[in-house]
C-alpha cells in the first residue's frame, strides 16, 4: 500500500473550538446509552474514539450548549446510519428491505404538526423521535419539509450505493463522475442545512434558488469531501476502497499517489477560493 504525506491545506479562516465541548461529550455518551445505539454497530470504546462532539464543536464554535448537544446527536445519528447499512444490507438483493426500513425512518419526522402514528421499534427510530422533538419546534413547515427532503436524498443515495455495490465493485470512476457522486454522499449538504438550525435561520426560497447559493453549496461540498478523501486516504487503501479522489485522479492521469494527492489539494484550494469570491463579490446581487 502506498501512503501519502498530507499537503499543506489552505485555511482561509482560523479554526475555533466551542467552549461547551466537554458538556456535549458527556451528554452524547448518556444519549447513545439511553437510545441503545452502542450495539451492534459500535461499542463504547469506538464511539468515544470517534468523538462526534468534537466534530460538532469545531464546525459550530459559537452555538450555545443545548444546540451543540443537539447537533452532536444529529451527527451521531447520521454516522450510525452510515455504518449500520453496510453491516445489515450487503448487496443489491437487500434493496427492498433497506427501502422499507428507510421509509419508516422518514415517517418519524412529521412536518404537519401531528406526531407520527408509528411506534419506534429500534435504536435508530427511537433516536429520531427524540431528535425531531428537539429540532422541529419553532421551525416553519417549509423548513421542516426541506430538511426531511435532504434526509430523503441521503437515504436514496444510500440505496443507490447499495444497489450498485456488486455491479461496480472495484471500478474506479472518472473524475467528473466521481465529483458528482461525492457531492451527494457523506451528508455534506445535510450538514450545511443544520447550520440554519444552529443559528436560528431560515433562508428565503429566493436565496435558496439563486445561482450564488448553488455555487456556495457546490464549493463547500467539493472542498469538504475532497479534503476528507486526503485525510482518510491511508484508511481507505487499507480497507480496499477505490472511491477516493486520490485514487480517482491517480488512475485517470496515470500518476503516483503523492502527485495525485497534491492535485486534489489544489482543487480543494480552488473550491475554497471560489467560496470566498462568491461571498465577497456575488451575494449582494441576489
Amino acid at each position: 500500500m502506498t501512503s501519502i504525506e498530507l499537503p499543506d491545506f489552505y485555511m482561509p479562516w482560523p479554526a475555533r473550538l466551542n467552549p461547551h465541548l466537554e458538556g456535549a461529550r458527556a451528554q452524547s455518551l448518556v444519549w447513545v446509552r439511553r437510545m441503545e445505539m452502542l450495539e451492534p454497530v459500535w461499542d463504547e470504546e469506538r464511539f468515544t474514539a470517534m468523538d462526534f462532539a468534537l466534530f460538532a464543536a469545531w464546525t459550530h464554535p459559537d452555538v450555545p450548549s443545548e444546540e451543540l448537544n443537539l447537533l452532536s446527536n444529529w451527527y451521531i445519528w447520521g454516522w450510525y446510519v452510515d455504518d449500520y447499512f453496510p453491516q445489515t444490507y450487503t448487496g443489491a438483493e437487500d434493496v427492498g428491505a433497506a427501502r422499507e426500513y428507510l421509509g419508516r425512518l422518514l415517517a418519524f419526522m412529521p412536518t404537519g404538526g401531528k406526531p407520527s402514528a408509528l411506534t419506534p421499534e429500534n435504536p435508530l427510530e427511537c433516536a429520531l423521535v427524540d431528535l425531531w422533538a428537539r429540532t422541529a419546534p419553532g421551525k416553519s413547515r417549509q423548513w421542516l419539509r426541506r430538511y426531511v427532503a435532504i434526509i430523503q436524498d441521503m437515504a436514496e443515495e444510500a440505496l443507490r450505493e447499495l444497489s450498485n455495490l456488486s455491479r461496480n465493485e472495484g471500478r474506479v470512476l472518472d473524475p467528473i463522475e466521481y465529483l458528482e457522486v461525492r457531492r451527494s454522499v457523506g451528508g455534506i449538504l445535510w450538514s450545511a442545512q443544520l447550520v440554519e438550525h444552529a443559528y436560528g435561520l431560515e433562508l428565503p426560497q429566493r436565496l435558496l434558488n439563486s445561482r450564488q447559493l448553488r455555487l456556495l453549496n457546490g464549493a463547500f461540498a467539493d472542498a469538504e469531501g475532497l479534503q476528507n478523501d486526503l485525510i482518510s486516504y491511508d484508511i481507505d487503501m487499507a480497507e480496499g476502497q477505490v472511491n477516493n479522489a486520490v485514487t480517482v485522479v491517480g488512475h485517470f492521469l496515470d500518476c503516483g499517489a503523492q502527485d495525485a494527492a497534491d492535485l486534489v489539494n489544489d482543487l480543494v484550494t480552488d473550491r475554497l477560493e471560489q467560496f470566498e469570491h462568491t461571498c465577497a463579490s456575488e451575494l449582494g446581487r441576489v
